[in-house]
């Protein structure tokens, strides 16, 4: 992992989201909606300024992210993507550097001292990482080529051929082992090629979404042919994303995994204030296992806060699982979120169940 040089002080950690608004304001009424600006989106097309705004929203809470957990990859990560995605809708490498410099200048001039220094050791090393940055950029069209995918079952996917990708996949999966083995093999690199390719603006958020709606279709099915094993209940598990997260597959499906193996489930899915979840945690009986899933590396410090809470809640008695995209980043997730077990795939989960 890239550490920053220096790191961030508690201020800094405790006070970078109080200023957030206001350098989204400043960066947005000083760079993005200045007449040159608007004349550059105009010639681009209908929604370019959304598209930047929205990714000066989400970078913003990177740098939250980057600060809090004193990574630097964090948000050199999120600049690579960014940056591969707002170059194919036209957008010149010069806004975002401006972007970077003005956040320096505006940190420096109003907001506390001790958070300025911080915020301008990110951007000085974005800076002088910037060329790397969009040169990894740019290979990612070769990453997407180059990934191993099934390429007859993502094309069917992406068109909405539902009955034909329910076909392709299904062969020779006959029971729980074999579908967790074919899904990691073939759908995982099938997700990371869409994410990528909604990325380089090759395919649009609808196929994204149909996409991913069919593989939620393919395995609901598919759990519904299984017998379960299991006589008795082993307890009660509440799977959830956290606030802020809407992404939902692959929490559905460990959802199926533990209704097969014998416990009862609370599937929440959608994003949940903490407030409300922290709430509802005390009324779910002989509840034994929370699942989280956190797929937005944003979400990070709200979950972090959460966890802690549950933990200080509940005296350690209710056991922890967390996992997805989000924490890619995080050099030993479990140790860092004081986490009972850290899953990077569906195998570790069936696992647990166990």
């Amino acid at each position: 992992m890239i550490q920053n040089k220096k790191k961030p002080t508690d201020y800094s950690k405790n006070s970078i989201s109080k200023y957030k608004n206001e350098l989204i304001f400043h960066i947005d009424f000083h760079i993005l909606n200045t007449d040159y600006h608007h004349t550059i989106f105009k010639k681009l097309g209908h929604g370019t300024y959304g598209k930047v705004y929205e990714y000066l929203k989400y970078h913003v809470n990177i740098l939250e992210t980057a600060i809090f957990f004193e990574n630097f990859e964090t948000i050199k990560d999120y600049e690579i993507k960014s940056i591969s995605h707002l170059s194919k809708v036209g957008i010149e490498l010069h806004i975002i550097l401006r972007i970077y410099k003005e956040i320096i200048a505006y940190s420096n001039e109003h907001l506390p001292l001790v958070l300025s220094k911080d915020i301008k050791n990110i951007y000085e090393k974005l800076i002088e990482s910037f060329d790397d940055i969009t040169e990894e950029a740019s290979k990612r069209v070769e990453v997407s080529k180059n990934l191993d995918i099934d390429d007859e079952l993502y094309n069917k996917l992406i068109s909405g051929d539902y009955e034909s990708a329910k076909e392709i996949f299904l062969t020779n999966v006959n029971d729980i082992e074999s579908f967790i083995l074919k899904f990691e093999n073939k759908m995982v690199p099938i997700l990371s090629k869409i994410g990528i390719e909604w990325e380089l603006n090759n395919i649009s958020v609808s196929k994204e979404h149909l996409a991913v709606n069919i593989i939620n279709d393919i395995a609901s099915n598919f759990f519904a042919t299984l017998k379960n094993p299991q006589n008795t209940t082993l307890g009660s598990v509440l799977l959830c994303n956290i606030e802020g997260e809407n992404h939902n597959l692959i929490i559905n499906i460990i959802n199926k995994i533990f209704q097969h193996n014998g416990y009862k489930t609370y599937n929440l899915n959608s994003s949940i204030p903490n407030d409300d979840l922290e709430d509802f945690i005390s009324t779910i009986p002989s509840l034994k296992y929370i699942l989280f899933s956190c797929t937005l590396e944003s979400n990070l410090i709200n979950f972090y806060k959460l966890h802690k809470n549950i933990k200080n809640i509940n005296n350690e008695e209710i056991i922890t699982i967390a996992g997805g995209s989000g924490f890619n980043n995080i050099y030993n997730p479990r140790r860092v979120f004081n986490l009972d077990f850290y899953c990077n795939t569906l195998k570790q989960v069936l696992d647990i169940t166990k």
